[in-house]
């Protein structure tokens, strides 16, 4: 008999559910890699959930989140499969499994579970403000902000991290603490009101301290992303008070939000039209010590998002994926896009996006309902301002997506979600607003969404038809190379020596179907050419990279293929003035006339190499002298 998810106190059933649950978290989130005891958590995952149902009678409570939830978890066990790392894959799947469990298991307790686990979860953030400014060496890495690194170098003299090492483990990234502990402070927020408004002093004042903790604990992370959303939420929570006092009505709440959204996007718009937006969302500083601008990078990424637009790469691809097939320096530097959006379309595909738009209207359903309602219970508003610190984290970084923090987002949405919940426990259960659409609206929705997918498949056909053959011919190039391409082996196997002696048969019929289908298809140009490159098959790289530089593409990777063409086919000269004011295209043509060239003693094209990096740089002294250490070696042969 399934037992009342509004109860006050918990069955026997629910404690069992939740330690189980507890279980597979830990075992999920405790190391950030591949260990065979995430096999363990999975099991356990699973058990959480049956218990859940059987204890509920419900596998899968109607929440508006149902249809983007089947699309996402159906994207990522595709991503999953398709990957070239399983084992790292199947961990971030695990842990998109985690969350939505939790999402669940939140959604259908009792009261006291859930007063439980936001104390857990803020008490165990709590730790983490103590635990991370000990254990992180504040004179190693960027100095991002001095006042707070000279803080920091403080409390290193004070607790010594190597000394700890043994006891605290390993370093935590100060993204990752940073998007924690700004997630946990509206929860410690909620904390101090509930405690107040009951008369309980005494706890109010101890989470009152705990949020100050939380908050000296974040500023010392450097965290801009973590801090950006966290102002941003409060902002918008300052909205939302004023709103509900002065403009509770139907019309005053569309009018209301329809000119804070108007300027908010004119503000926006402003940042990005002055060309401000990197200043204020910070650079990414790489493992070498460059420093990256975000919104570079982004652009660099949207190019994959054509080659794999339908079944993504693979979960946990990116940071391979990106140099060899978006920046083409095959080194990993940038191991995320530091956009989620972004990386989610690239790892997933198009399903993942779809599910997060249906996602999305759900949410924001949820939140107008709390605007117009006059009993939200407190952790419902904590719930949807987690929502927000994360839409607007993900702006900027990938952290919740790919971290070990990813199964917290199941416990925001879920207490998200019951802010359509009554806040008091009733004796009859009721049902949470319905989030359904009303039948007839449904149906007209289905058919419209139907008669447009038809109308684009028909209309067009052969450009869908080239992106699919495309995207199955990046997933086999992915395969075939990358899993033999790895940090253990950068110095003793190139990707030139991967193409040539690995079978790229089914991913060359791809491109070339796609090329069948439509003949400027950029994905299928740009592949080809560098297999081809490869194997010194350069006529035919030149003339495919013609044939996308006459289709108007001027991508970097269009502009640097094309370069190594011309390169190749001997016209420096118009190959340095393709490849101009592109930061890495200096380094490239040096590796690959040492590479490429000259290890084949095809002395005569490493001249050609050498000759452009000079056009690019003619002070290169390093180019120079091998470009006359070429000419001798060309002059003996």
């Amino acid at each position: 008999m399934p037992v009342n998810s509004t109860s006050t106190h918990p069955q026997p059933l629910e404690w069992l559910e939740w330690g189980v649950l507890l279980a597979a978290l830990i075992s999920l989130t405790i190391s950030r890699s591949y260990h065979s005891y995430v096999l363990l958590g999975f099991g356990l995952l699973t058990a959480a959930f049956i218990l859940r149902s059987f204890r509920t009678g419900n596998f899968f409570p109607k929440t508006g989140l149902g249809p983007g939830i089947a699309l996402f978890l159906i994207s990522a066990i595709i991503a999953s499969w398709i990957s070239f790392d399983q084992k790292s894959a199947f961990l971030q799947f695990a842990r998109i499994l985690a969350a939505i469990v939790l999402f669940y298991s939140i959604i259908e307790s009792s009261a006291l579970i859930r007063q439980l686990v936001i104390i857990a979860f803020v008490l165990g953030v709590a730790i983490l403000a103590i635990y991370w400014p000990i254990q992180h060496d504040f004179g190693a890495g960027t100095i991002k902000f001095d006042l707070i690194n000279s803080l920091g170098q403080k409390i290193n003299k004070a607790f010594s991290p190597s000394s700890l090492s043994t006891l605290i483990g390993t370093d935590i990234h100060p993204n990752v603490a940073g998007i924690t502990l700004a997630l946990a402070n509206p929860f410690a927020v909620y904390l101090t009101w509930d405690y107040w408004k009951k008369g309980k002093s005494i706890p109010a004042f101890l989470f009152g301290g705990i949020t100050v903790l939380i908050l000296a604990g974040l500023l010392l992370t450097s965290s801009r992303g973590a801090w950006l959303s966290l102002i941003a939420t409060t902002l918008l929570v300052g909205l939302v008070i004023i709103q509900r006092k002065w403009f509770s009505e139907g019309p005053g709440i569309i009018l209301f939000w329809g000119s804070a959204l108007i300027i908010i996007a004119i503000f926006i718009a402003a940042i990005y039209l002055t060309e401000n937006l990197d200043q204020i969302i910070g650079n990414i500083p790489d493992p070498t010590g460059t420093i990256v601008s975000r919104t570079a990078l982004w652009g660099n990424s949207l190019t994959l998002i054509p080659a794999y637009f339908f079944t993504g790469s693979g979960l946990t691809t990116f940071k391979m994926v990106y140099p060899a097939y978006a920046t083409l320096t095959p080194v990993p530097n940038i191991f995320y896009s530091h956009n989620s959006l972004i990386e989610i379309w690239i790892q997933q595909g198009i399903l993942a996006v779809i599910a997060l738009i249906l996602g999305a209207i759900a949410v924001i359903y949820w939140g107008w309902n709390a605007l117009s309602s006059e009993h939200v219970p407190a952790y419902g508003w904590a719930g949807l301002a987690g929502i927000c610190i994360v839409v607007i984290h993900s702006m900027i970084d990938v952290t919740v997506y790919v971290g070990r923090t990813l199964p917290l987002l199941g416990m925001i949405l879920g207490f998200a979600y019951l802010s359509n919940r009554p806040a008091a426990p009733i004796a009859i259960e009721q049902p949470a607003l319905s989030t359904q659409s009303p039948k007839k609206v449904g149906v007209a929705l289905t058919i419209s969404l139907f008669s447009l997918t038809l109308f684009i498949l028909l209309f067009f056909y052969q450009p869908l038809m080239s992106v699919w053959y495309a995207n199955l011919g990046s997933l086999f190039q992915t395969r075939g190379e990358l899993k033999y391409y790895g940090s253990n082996n950068f110095a003793d196997l190139s990707m030139d020596q991967i193409r040539r002696s690995t079978d790229l048969s089914q991913a060359e019929n791809g491109f070339n179907q796609a090329l069948n289908y439509y003949n400027s298809n950029a994905t299928a140009l740009h592949r080809l050419t560098q297999i081809e490159m490869s194997r010194r098959e350069f006529n035919l790289a030149l003339e495919h990279m013609a044939t996308a530089w006459d289709s108007g593409h001027r991508d970097d990777v269009t502009r640097l293929l094309y370069s190594d063409a011309l390169v190749a086919d001997g016209q420096p000269s118009p190959a340095a003035d393709i490849i101009r004011n592109i930061p890495r295209a200096e380094g490239r043509l040096m590796y690959q006339a040492w590479y490429r060239y000259r290890h084949d003693q095809d002395y005569m094209r490493s001249i050609y190499a050498w000759q452009t990096v000079l056009l690019l740089n003619p002070d290169n002294q390093q180019a120079q002298h091998w470009l006359e250490e070429a000419q001798k070696r060309l002059d003996q042969q």
